[in-house]
């Protein structure tokens, strides 16, 4: 289990390093930029609050979870749409 932790932080910081150098390179700050971070932002930044009334009501309807537990599965959360963020914005610049 350590080593697919080690992966997945791995995956995270790369995924954030992905989303930082295009937003503060100079590729991200034309027109073109503001639009693959518009069609990005709206694919991605999504995740966060489905995926947070997905595991509230998950805890309220079907079965009560514990604070920890719900408290890692929110905090999965942010890496989770890091890296879609990242996956789109690789995608939609091959596309655009």
């Amino acid at each position: 289990m350590e080593g697919f932790q080690s992966f997945l932080t791995l995956v995270y910081l790369i995924s954030i390093y992905v989303f930082f150098k295009f937003v503060w390179g100079s590729e991200g700050k034309d027109e073109r930029g503001e639009r693959i971070m518009g069609k990005t932002a709206i694919g991605a930044f999504s995740v966060f609050p489905v995926g947070w009334i997905l595991i509230d009501s998950y805890h309220e309807y079907i079965q009560p979870i514990s604070y920890s537990l719900y408290r890692e599965l929110i905090s999965m959360l942010i890496p989770i749409t890091f890296l879609i963020c990242a996956i789109l914005i690789v995608h939609n610049r091959r596309k655009t």
